[in-house]
């Protein structure tokens, strides 16, 4: 190859033997030996490159193809199994021009190898040794992808080395090896879709592939039996599936004969096996059949369909199966290419699949053709055209509704729903079928027991599809509401099912008009309403229900995007206001007239036109009229929500709801003009109920009495509705409604009132923002307002409040936040620490808002961080909250911020000294998010500081800091080395850090153990080690605006060590331990390893080195030696020289004369103790779990079960003395021999108030507190009828 093509693809390669090279050194046999046999051969590639300095740069994937076809020239039947590895890696890579030029060398090769590997494979066959099945897929691969590369020209592929590779490819369909089959027709497809990619029509290879095929299929081959010859068929059914529909129709037909042979029975090639992989065949070729094949694979399988009765059985029902998806396939193809060959034999298709839908077993395959063959527009074109055929189909399909077939009709129903939806509008094809659906469903409700559960649902499903696709007016010519045509305007009682469709599926449909509801709808509303004034009370109450289901059509038929709003909503003016007074159908009216504005209003979207002008004219007409109707029943709603009857049918306040929600969407469409005169008609109302309810208070907030009630009522409903309005009012109206706002927002004796009033405030910054700063008059009005509104807001109107200042200041200007900011910093602030959640927020938001306005997130944190010399811990700690919020949220996009931070926090540092919970809690969160905004090297100086403070609350254990200050220190740990922060603490200190080292080390292991991450991560004295995964939270320091409680709980999963961690907070603080601990059940251990060179020296204060020579091994809880066998040393092994490490670290010396001393002692303690009577203190079990150290020989006790368990902690309960023994009874019993009367206490101890020791104490007080299940219950009953009762 030439140097130009080298350098051609240098640039552009990347290296394909990436995953084998991973594998070097492994002990992997197979990948090892690629990677030697790779490495040999870059050698040789770097050696033949010309010049000086010609081995610089990996080889290329040119000289790589080289390099192995070089190498299977001259090596045996090994190292020639490795080259073919590597060459079909390489392949991909390779440039098509060089293998298409020296193709003719390259398959020679490969095929001459082939030759040998047969050979050799034969002769291995004969002694009965493997073959070779690795290397012959691996050649079948490599030819494949040599081929490939060639054009799909006629010339290429009669040329005798091409003729020769694609015969060894084919050749190995019949093999008796799987794999080797797998792997001829996976090459093989892909060789077929290389040229069939190269819009090659009458390519030379699929040719002679499908030439190939047939023949095998016709049983051509010489000196084959009928047996040899099925197996061979049976071996290319796999292929011919996948590759079929990459056939040209010249080489189809050939092999659809032979299939449909296969298929025939009575041949010896007629198996149920091959016949059913036949079936599947055909089905994938389909698609890719002439007319004069489709029709010839339609007729011969009509002329043997199957039946339920035969289809009966697993291996006939999976055959009847591939039938009908074939003859399905088949059918649905001839409706597109041949009308005339469809029309022959569509009706005998369709009977068939009705037929075989009686068996449950192909029910849904039969139905599932059924909606490929008629539910298409090529069908229903067919059926509109052809009467005769059309009766024979809807015959058919109609025979699905007899009695037989109802146990299929899970899957017979939604088949006829989408020959519903395929028919469109074409009546005469639906009708037969609906009239017959309807019967079924009559027959369903006088027996439902007749067919299975749910199939009446069924029905009216489909029956829904057909409402979908003709619209409410066909559907009801067809089946009248009345039962028949005689004209009746009542609903007749088969047919009220229809209702529940229709309200379903006419908002579906798109042939909708409102007038069918005027004409055919309303008049059977109005009928059934006016027969219920003068009948008995119980047919009453049906037609007042039939009433009600009527009107319940309309929202659907308005949103439908009905074509008519222009024309018919007039006419439903006078109807509409009358069905409004109706306590019942006011919720039908509202839904149905805020649908109609909905749809209107997205339909101005999408569409401009005339149409939408007039529906948008008629539905200003209707609000001028409906509007004040609406707008009077609101006000009786309110006023009469206070009384007796409206509480108790509990519809006041829904109806008020209703109605305030079309109202307002109402006045979208509405005139402007009327709107605002409706509104000055509103504000009468609302200062008149204000007026009249301070008469009635007289301004004292004492009990308003029930006239106050309903005129708090009153005000706050037409607040409500005046929400509503807001956004459509004009600048005359807003500037009405401020002047009406403005006083009430002092009222500070009703709250519910004034919170409205400030979300009216609210919604005219939001919607007219020029009517508050146009004026700077008025600008400044409304800051004094809400400023001076502080002392008269009511707590529950904070939020609403502190949003409509977030609207102020998100529209102010740099110079006007920088005079009005600072005047409400400290409230904002204060307003951080509140106890209602949303206003914690709304009070942050507002802080942010201010800080966008001000010329510099610098400036405004000068501003917050003057609340830090506040008089009241309360203010100081609002402050540090509020300058870690702005932190976090400016810090990331703000240099300059973060270059304040340090100096900021050196300040912040100055509250640790101070003795008040919330400060210090504050100033912690704050440190937390400062070390994950700043470098290190910016807080290095400050570092003694901070450690200084932190180290001063963490021996606190009432004020519960532990959890957040070691996180912090991991923190340091990890920015400035264990080292660095060590040698800053002082003795008493130093535990906390070797216990963080220890988490470290520990947290190392498990990750390497796991192999997780790599043997670097066991270092523990840098900034690497595996700490950065307990720091992930650092920027989710607040939760509602503080910094979350439950640190806790995730120390608890990190290292489920909490009483370890508790020792070495003691220490840190004290001074003092009790001694070191070990955990009673004492899982691991760590040795030091005797394997070492000799003379070599540890530094045992050098963590990396150190836990190179640690061995870690697990001990069994129960006596005996370790599992880890010869791989370590045992739990015994102490005495023989070995090291034993401790949880802190240290080396444990033990002293055998002390260890057996010691044993015995404790078994002499533990032997007092087990006389102790079963309500004694549970502090000795402390003292019996906790083993020394130096104790380590003695055998661990034993290990007891869960129920055990459960029944000493049943016993410890506190009263447990007292309880009786009789089975049944509860309470408490007075027994001989007591001093005391029967009582349950627990000593009061704060340690159990924290979450590590939740589930203890409440398992603790399950013996005092009952359950509270049915139960407990009834002993707690039983327990008081005893003479002893717990306290």
């Amino acid at each position: 190859f030439g140097e130009k093509q080298k350098m051609a693809v240098t640039a552009s390669f990347t290296d394909p033997f990436a995953d084998i090279r991973k594998h070097a050194g492994s002990s992997h046999p197979q990948k090892g030996r690629l990677c030697i046999v790779l490495s040999a051969v870059e050698e040789v590639i770097l050696e033949r490159r010309p010049g000086e300095g010609a081995d610089d740069g990996p080889p290329t994937a040119l000289e790589y193809f080289s390099g192995l076809m070089a190498a299977l020239e001259g090596g045996d039947l090994d190292s020639i199994g490795d080259a073919l590895a590597l060459l079909v890696v390489i392949l991909p890579s390779t440039p098509p021009a060089p293998v298409r030029a020296k193709f003719k060398h390259v398959a020679q090769l490969l095929l001459t190898i082939g030759k040998a590997l047969g050979a050799e494979d034969r002769r291995a066959e004969e002694q009965g040794e493997g073959t070779r099945t690795a290397t012959l897929r691996h050649l079948l691969e490599a030819i494949s992808m040599s081929a490939s590369h060639l054009d799909a020209s006629a010339a290429t592929w009669a040329a005798p080395v091409a003729l020769q590779s694609l015969d060894f490819l084919l050749r190995h369909f019949s093999d008796r090896r799987a794999k080797i089959r797998r792997a001829a027709h996976q090459q093989v497809l892909s060789l077929v879709q290389a040229h069939r990619g190269k819009n090659a029509v009458s390519s030379s290879l699929i040719a002679r592939v499908g030439d190939a095929c047939a023949k095998t299929l016709s049983n051509e081959v010489s000196g084959t039996s009928e047996a040899t010859a099925t197996t061979r068929a049976l071996h290319l059914m796999p292929f011919l599936r996948e590759a079929a529909p990459l056939f040209l129709q010249a080489q189809v037909e050939p092999i659809v004969s032979r299939l449909l042979a296969a298929c025939s029975s009575g041949t010896a090639q007629g198996s149920a096996l091959l016949a059913l992989q036949a079936f599947e065949v055909l089905t994938s070729m389909a698609p890719s059949m002439s007319a004069q094949a489709l029709n010839g694979v339609a007729t011969h399988l009509l002329a043997s369909r199957p039946t339920p009765t035969t289809a009966a059985g697993a291996p006939a029902e999976k055959e009847a199966v591939s039938w009908i998806n074939l003859l399905s396939a088949v059918t649905a193809r001839l409706e597109i290419v041949d009308v005339a060959a469809a029309a022959a034999i569509l009706a005998h298709a369709v009977a068939s699949f009705a037929s075989l839908a009686e068996a449950p077993g192909l029910a849904p395959t039969a139905a599932a053709a059924l909606v490929s063959v008629v539910a298409n527009e090529a069908c229903v074109a067919l059926l509109t055209a052809k009467d005769e055929l059309r009766a024979s189909v809807l015959g058919s399909l109609a025979s699905l509704l007899e009695y037989r077939f109802l146990t299929s009709a899970a899957s017979t129903m939604p088949a006829l729903g989408a020959f519903f939806l395929a028919a469109k509008q074409s009546t005469p094809l639906v009708t037969a079928l609906l009239v017959g659906l309807a019967g079924l469903h009559d027959a369903l409700d006088a027996a439902p027991s007749a067919a299975p559960h749910g199939t009446a649902a069924l029905v009216e499903a489909a029956v829904g599809n057909a409402i979908v696709t003709l619209g409410p007016k066909a559907f009801l010519d067809i089946m009248p509401l009345s039962g028949d045509s005689s004209g009746s305007h009542l609903v007749a009682p088969t047919r009220a099912w229809l209702l529940s469709a229709l309200r379903t599926n006419v908002k579906l449909s798109q042939a909708v008009e409102l007038a069918h509801f005027r004409d055919a709808i309303l008049p059977l509303a109005l009928a059934y309403s006016d027969t219920a004034s003068g009948v008995p009370a119980a047919e009453a109450r049906t037609c007042r229900a039939r009433t009600a289901q009527l009107w319940s059509l309309l929202p659907s038929y308005c949103a439908s995007h009905p074509t008519d709003v222009a024309l018919t909503l007039p006419s439903l003016e006078s109807p509409l206001s009358k069905a409004a007074k109706d306590a019942e159908l006011l919720p039908t009216v509202c839904h149905a007239l805020r649908t109609l504005v909905e749809t209107h209003q997205q339909t101005s979207k999408d569409v401009d036109g005339g149409d939408v002008e007039g529906s948008g004219v008629a539905l200003a007409s209707m609000a001028r009229k409906i509007m004040p109707l609406l707008f009077k029943l609101l006000t009786a709603t309110v006023a009469a929500t206070e009384t007796a009857s409206a509480s108790a049918s509990g519809g006041g306040v829904q109806q008020q709801q209703w109605v305030m929600e079309t109202l307002g969407l109402l006045s979208r469409v509405a005139p402007p003009p009327f709107v605002n005169t409706l509104f000055k008609t509103l504000m009468q109302k609302l200062l008149q109920a204000t007026l009249e309810l301070g008469t009635v208070s007289g301004g004292g907030g004492a009990d308003l009495g029930a006239s106050g009630k309903q005129q708090t009522q009153v005000a706050v409903g037409m607040c409500d509705l005046a929400m509503t309005l807001v956004p459509v009012l004009d600048t005359a109206s807003v500037a009405l409604l401020y002047t009406a706002v403005k006083p009430m927002l002092n009222m500070d004796d009703n709250a519910q009132f004034q919170k409205r009033c400030y979300r009216i405030l609210d919604l005219v910054c939001e919607h007219h923002p020029s009517f508050a700063l146009d004026s700077e008059e008025r600008l400044t009005e409304l800051l004094s307002l809400l400023t001076g509104s502080l002392l008269t807001c009511h707590v529950s109107s904070r939020q609403m409040r502190l949003r409509c200042l977030d609207r102020l200041v998100s529209c102010f200007d740099p110079p006007t936040a920088e005079a009005a900011v600072p005047s409400l910093v400290g409230e904002v602030i204060l307003c951080t620490k509140d106890a209602n959640a949303k206003c914690r927020d709304a009070a942050f938001d507002l802080l942010v808002s201010m800080s966008k306005r001000m010329p510099s997130n610098t400036h405004f944190m000068r501003i917050v961080s003057a609340a830090l010399a506040a008089h009241t811990p309360h203010m100081r700690s609002a402050a540090v909250l509020a300058l870690a919020r702005l932190i976090a949220v400016f810090a990331p996009t703000d240099p300059e911020l973060c270059e304040t931070v340090p100096e900021l926090t050196s300040t912040i540092l100055l509250l640790l000294r101070e003795q008040a919970r919330e400060v210090v809690k504050a100033v912690l969160c704050f440190l937390r998010l400062a070390l994950a905004v700043c470098a290190p090297d910016k807080l290095e100086p400050i570092l003694p500081d901070m450690i200084d403070g932190v180290m001063k609350w963490a021996g606190e254990t009432k004020n519960r800091f532990k959890a957040t200050i070691k996180l912090i220190m991991k923190k340091l740990c990890r920015l400035f080395t264990f080292e660095t922060v060590s040698a800053l603490l002082p003795e008493a200190d130093q535990a906390l850090i070797a216990y963080l080292q220890r988490m470290a080390l520990r947290s190392s292991r498990k990750r390497l153990n796991g192999q997780v991450s790599s043997t670097s991560a066991a270092s523990a004295g840098g900034a690497g080690t595996d700490m950065d995964s307990d720091d992930d939270d650092d920027g989710d320091v607040f939760e509602d605006g503080e910094d979350r409680e439950d640190d806790e709980k995730e120390e608890e999963e990190e290292d489920n060590d909490d009483e370890e961690e508790d020792q070495v907070f003691r220490m840190g603080r004290s001074g003092s331990s009790s001694g070191r601990q070990q955990s009673s059940g004492g899982d691991t251990e760590l040795f030091m390893k005797d394997h070492g060179e000799a003379g070599e020296v540890v530094d045992l204060l050098d963590s990396e080195r150190f836990m190179k020579h640690v061995q870690v091994v697990h001990k069994p809880r129960q006596g005996g030696k370790a599992a880890s066998g010869d791989n370590g040393p045992t739990a015994g092994d102490d005495e023989d020289g070995d090291l034993v490490i401790g949880k802190d670290g240290r080396l444990v010396i033990s002293d055998p004369s002390l260890v057996a001393s010691d044993a015995r002692s404790k078994q002499k303690k533990r032997g007092r103790d087990d006389d102790d009577d079963e309500g004694g203190d549970d502090d000795d079990e402390g003292v019996r779990g906790g083993a020394s150290s130096s104790s380590s020989a003695l055998p661990p006790p034993k290990r007891e079960n869960k129920q055990q368990r459960k029944k000493q902690m049943q016993q410890k309960r506190a009263g447990a003395e007292f309880r009786s023994n009789k089975k049944g009874t509860g309470g408490d019993v007075q027994k001989a021999g007591q001093a005391y009367e029967p009582y349950a206490y627990i000593p009061l101890d704060g340690k159990i108030l924290g979450s590590k020791k939740k589930h203890a104490a409440m398992e603790q007080y399950s013996g005092v507190i009952g359950s509270g299940n049915a139960k407990g219950s009834k002993g707690k009953e039983k327990g008081h009828q005893k003479k002893g009762k717990r306290r």
